[in-house]
């Protein structure tokens, strides 16, 4: 399971469009983790190395389902599973204003 500061939400699991980083963000990788300023509203997040590997993707354009097999790659989970973490991390990350959903 993903999660950011130890929360995670559930969500339709469907979600197919991809997401942009907010452009009020800024993001550096510290060890095997992210670190997300959030400038609108001076927050930080940190993010663990599954999440970090999900943040690349992002940064790179992929749409949903290219995430979560980013996930199915890197780690012993299945693809249903990976959908629907990932679906749950995009979730979070937009309320969180990190991403903007495209």
């Amino acid at each position: 399971m993903i999660t950011i500061n130890n929360t995670l939400s559930i969500v339709d699991t469907t979600v197919r469009t991809a997401a942009a980083i907010h452009p009020q963000v800024a993001a550096a990788t510290l060890q095997d983790c992210e670190l997300i300023l959030l400038a609108d509203n001076g927050e930080a997040l940190v993010l663990n190395a599954s999440a970090a590997l999900i943040w690349h993707g992002i940064e790179g354009g992929e749409d949903t389902a290219a995430l979560a097999d980013r996930l199915t790659t890197h780690y012993a989970v299945a693809p249903e599973t990976a959908c629907e973490d990932v679906a749950a991390f995009l979730s979070t990350l937009a309320e969180a204003g990190a991403i903007v959903m495209g």
